[in-house]
């Protein structure tokens, strides 16, 4: 069998539009005060450091946006239902579910996500007569664990799901338990709230009908529009087949209860619908269900809900989703077999280290490096200060010992003596004072001994990283301030230095600079770092990290950015302004990478005097080392446990 007909599609083959709607004033306002409690939530868990970082970086502007609009916007409501969704996820861990805890549930094919709805929304597909094992606490965190992969696929703007339910052969014998369905449910209705986009039974049989007619009239009108009804042209399990009495003693083996009662199920499984229920039959607001399917979409539903395309009525599968992403078995062109070894490898790599997860931290191309002519006065003045250097170590403050003697001498090599002698224009008294000051904050700050455990709060939200290399082989590392969750601005420059040093580790023999790409976009003045904490990084960065910036790209400046570089920009030194370069970018770009425009279009911007002014990330930065969000073609997506996994190596 061929890779085409077992390999899963897990990656957007076209595009779609963001489906998150524009914000209100008073929504944005509302979004602000429940982020705001966020911190004392988590603290009242009584959560590890680690643990808190987790749940604070999962905490994010989307997920609050999500939890208010599932409660109508009422900030009391969604900061109960946020704290509850911390607490589980900090015992449950959902996003920490091993692959070898479930893969046992797995084999059998009866949950797997392949391919993507028309609305870019992953497609989970869920085969319950195919359960073999019964295990049903492992059942569970499997199908959570499928939530998470199918969450963590989601294209760009795409914040919700479909799912498709294959009912075909379902009956007493062999459904799940009911106290299985609701726990599902109830997981999915507190946790995931605002991630369905559609719900599709395919082929129900009497046993599906009945329970739908037993759910339905509790259900949102807003809740049945997503809900829909397809047959797949194939033979079903009916109840004419296999007598009610056998399906009652099944049942009554298999729960160990009585079958009466059941009559009336089996009333309403006759009661196929023709047409979608009337929004008489089914006011009562669904509470449980409200929030999974999307209850806070209830007010674009009209009055004439039966009217609605998809609520509880029959539809063509295919107008969710296109057949070249469905399989043939359900009525579409994609010959996908389920093969568990090259499924389960392929979800594995999709939700841990699939390739959009690598960051690129090993330089792929020889770069020739030219080397530089220094006149004979040169050569002799870095000879004369690197002779001073051991003296220098020796008359800090406070005293060394031999293993920082060892350390700062190993440090303070001739590459590093000539950088200060050309970042001081080869005047030797400054450069030698310079260098002086620089291993006694090195001494102090220990740079070099920040350990990974010390700063990982600050890396698991993805605000900083490094990934991928510019043209001339220069690391290239990336700040997004918006994700800063934590605002611990000390721990935070210890990061910046922590990745500074990971940097200059990192850079290819001969290479001695790098490229800082600062992202921009939604900075403002409610979620920008603190002027004291910028000047303190640049100062610490001039002053110890001479020549060793190549470039900065501002990307996607807003008016804030402009504002507040003008305040900073005068205690720049005027070289290291002149790297200052401005750039916006999105997908898509690499595609008019070699034409001017691609970064430029804002060109006409006036940017402060004695930057390098607007140009196109493309003359440092080769498509297939940047981000697909920044317009190239490597399609990375920050995930913390593989970026620090590796970056604890270099």
């Amino acid at each position: 069998m061929n890779d085409a007909r077992t390999t899963p599609i897990l990656r957007i083959t076209h595009p779609v539009p963001s489906q998150i709607p524009p914000l209100t004033p008073d929504q944005v306002e509302c979004i602000a005060s429940l982020l705001d409690q966020v911190p004392s939530l988590i603290e009242s868990l009584e959560a590890t450091p680690a643990e808190s970082a987790i749940l604070q970086a999962w905490a994010t502007h989307d997920i609050a946006r999500r939890y208010l609009k599932a409660t109508h916007w009422n900030l009391e409501s969604a900061t109960a239902k946020l704290k509850a969704s911390l607490q589980w996820r900090n015992e449950f861990k959902p996003s920490e579910i091993p692959p070898e805890e479930v893969e046992p549930e797995a084999v059998c094919g009866k949950g797997f996500v392949h391919g993507f709805s028309k609305d870019g929304q992953p497609v989970l597909y869920g085969c319950g007569r195919l359960d073999d094992l019964k295990t049903w606490d492992r059942n569970l965190r499997f199908c959570v664990f499928l939530v998470e992969r199918a969450i963590r696929l989601m294209p760009e703007g795409v914040e919700k799901l479909t799912i498709v339910l294959d009912n075909e052969g379902l009956g007493l014998w062999n459904s799940p338990p009911v106290s299985f369905m609701l726990q599902l449910v109830s997981i999915t209705e507190k946790h995931y709230p605002e991630r369905l986009g559609h719900c599709i039974l395919s082929s129900p049989s009497w046993f599906g009908w009945g329970l739908w007619n037993v759910i339905s009239p509790f259900l949102d009108p807003a809740i049945k529009a997503k809900v829909f009804f397809a047959d797949m042209g194939r033979k079903t399990v009916t109840h004419t087949e296999q007598s009610v009495d056998e399906q009652i003693s099944g049942a009554e083996k298999k729960e160990g209860k009585s079958a009466s009662g059941w009559g009336s199920f089996f009333g309403l499984s006759e009661q196929q619908p023709a047409t979608p229920p009337s929004e008489a039959s089914s006011s009562v607001a669904g509470g449980v269900w409200g929030s999974i399917f999307g209850a806070g979409e209830a007010a674009k539903v009209s009055e004439n809900s039966e009217n609605t395309v998809g609520t509880g009525g029959w539809t063509d599968i295919l107008e969710l989703i296109d057949a070249d992403q469905l399989p043939v078995e359900f009525g579409g062109a994609n010959e996908f077999t389920y093969t568990h070894e090259v499924y389960w490898k392929a979800i594995c790599e999709a939700g841990q280290q699939m390739p959009t997860s690598l960051p690129i931290l090993e330089c792929s191309q020889k770069h020739v490096i030219e080397p530089v002519a220094f006149t004979q006065d040169q050569e002799e003045q870095i000879k004369k200060l690197a002779a001073m250097v051991p003296e220098m170590v020796a008359s800090l403050e406070g005293g060394v010992t031999a293993e920082e003697t060892a350390t700062l001498s190993a440090w303070c090599d001739i590459s590093t003596v000539r950088r200060y002698l050309v970042s001081q224009k080869w005047v030797f008294n400054v450069a030698a004072t310079k260098l002086r000051d620089t291993l006694q904050w090195r001494k102090d700050f220990k740079p070099d001994k920040i350990t990974a455990d010390e700063v990982e709060p600050e890396g698991v939200s993805g605000k900083a990283f490094i990934s991928g290399f510019g043209r001339k082989g220069q690391p290239l590392l990336y700040s997004i301030h918006r994700l800063d969750k934590t605002k611990t601005f000390d721990r935070y420059l210890r990061y910046c230095i922590f990745l500074l040093e990971k940097c200059i580790r990192v850079m290819p023999p001969g290479v001695e600079r790098m490229t800082f790409l600062i992202d921009n976009g939604g900075l403002g003045v409610f979620n920008a770092p603190p002027v004291s904490f910028v000047s303190k990084f640049i100062g610490i960065a001039e002053a110890h990290y001479p020549q060793r910036l190549d470039t900065a790209v501002m990307l996607n400046p807003s008016w804030f950015i402009f504002g507040l570089f003008r305040i900073i920009s005068p205690f720049m030194d005027p070289i290291t302004r002149a790297k200052v370069h401005f750039a916006h970018v999105g997908p898509n770009d690499h595609l008019n990478a070699g034409t001017s425009s691609s970064s430029t279009s804002s060109s006409d911007v006036n940017v402060e005097p004695g930057t390098g002014g607007w140009t196109n990330i493309f003359q440092y930065v080769d498509p297939s080392q940047l981000p697909a969000q920044y317009g190239g073609t490597h399609d990375f997506q920050y995930d913390h446990k593989v970026f620090w996994d590796l970056i604890k190596k270099v």
